[in-house]
């Protein structure tokens, strides 16, 4: 069969790790597990969820800025698809600002899902 693997269990059997791996090194700069182009986001996230968003690691780059209303997050991220779900999660109280097309791309997403719930 091409492309086929087998795998034997040596129990017991260890093996070293090359010195220079970092597993780490997979997913770094993602703001998950999917890595993609690098790109800066800014959210805004209102005050009822300002407090909760600023205590938490979210990603390395995370910045916060304190305005008015709550609190403008900025991150350098490599891919965007988990934080545009991650923005998604927390509804009415999060706006991402840049970049635009990301901005765009919530509000087409948003708008599909309205239409799923309109009336029939």
């Amino acid at each position: 069969m091409t492309g086929s693997r087998e795998v034997e269990w040596l129990r017991g059997e260890r093996f070293e790790y090359p010195a220079d791996y970092r597993p780490e090194q997979l997913t770094e700069g993602a703001f998950g597990m999917i890595r993609g182009e690098p790109t800066r986001v800014r959210i805004l996230f209102d005050a009822k969820v300002a407090r909760y968003v600023q205590r938490r690691q979210w990603h390395p780059t995370q910045r916060f800025r304190r305005i008015a209303d709550g609190v403008d997050m900025t991150i350098d991220v490599e891919g965007t698809l988990e934080v545009v779900s991650w923005v998604l999660g927390f509804g009415e109280h999060a706006e991402i600002v840049e970049p635009y097309e990301m901005r765009d791309q919530v509000a087409s997403e948003l708008r599909r899902t309205a239409d799923r719930y309109a009336k029939p």
